[in-house]
């Protein structure tokens, strides 16, 4: 979490919040709390405007995806097992999709346990990144009245990862100085994940299952167009 004299930045996990922070850091716009995930529902940001950021879901598995098979930790077994054994992104998916364990687990999102993740995604009929999503940036309440999720919603305004230079500049407003700095420092090549081979019937049920992500922020993309 970033914290700034106007806006907040809650920071949700592989969606360019590094990139955004150390902009925000950069230009001396607040100050970051050592703890990076810190979801809304959290933390008072006073008169401040929250914002966050989203990226389409595919793209935000194949980050997940390249970033612990590069880094591998195994005080997170769940994970350093699919590392481990080289599983591939079509498997990786599958298997977090139909896995039935009961489990509390961290999934990347700092050292405290991150609530029973597996049993929402069942119970829901909701995607990893939806259930990201929900926590950083609604109330937790929502986990129990998934039909009415738009009522729950704490952060007011995103950055999508794939126009993150136009998205800042509006949620910052940011002058043409500003502007400038930060397009020298857009990030390049935001892969959709057609680098990752992934079976058409398995983009179908990605898009089902993070339907929340796609009706908010992506209503215009079909399964066939990200696949």
């Amino acid at each position: 979490m970033f914290i700034g004299k106007k806006t907040v930045f809650v920071h949700t996990p592989k969606c360019a919040g590094t990139f955004i922070r150390e902009f925000l850091s950069s230009m001396r716009m607040g100050k970051s709390l050592r703890k990076w995930h810190v979801p809304a529902c959290e933390f008072d940001s006073g008169d401040r405007v929250l914002f966050s950021s989203v990226r389409e879901p595919l793209s935000y598995y194949r980050s997940l995806y390249k970033y612990h098979k590069k880094k591998p930790k195994r005080e997170n077994m769940r994970f350093y097992n699919y590392w481990s054994t080289n599983q591939s992104f079509e498997k990786f998916l599958l298997d977090m999709i139909n896995d039935e364990e009961e489990k509390t687990i961290d999934l990347a999102l700092g050292r405290d346990p991150f609530k029973p993740v597996v049993k929402w995604m069942r119970d829901l009929d909701i995607g990893f990144f939806t259930v990201v999503h929900l926590y950083m940036c609604f109330d937790h309440k929502v986990f129990g009245d998934i039909g009415n999720y738009k009522d729950y919603k704490i952060v007011k305004d995103f950055v999508k990862v794939e126009n993150i230079c136009e998205d800042m500049a509006r949620v910052l407003q940011l002058d043409e100085r500003a502007q400038e700095i930060l397009k020298k420092r857009e990030i390049k090549n935001v892969s959709n994940g057609k680098d990752l081979e992934c079976s058409q019937e398995l983009v179908d049920l990605i898009v089902h299952k993070d339907r929340v992500v796609y009706e908010s922020f992506y209503p215009e993309v079909r399964s066939e167009d990200i696949f």
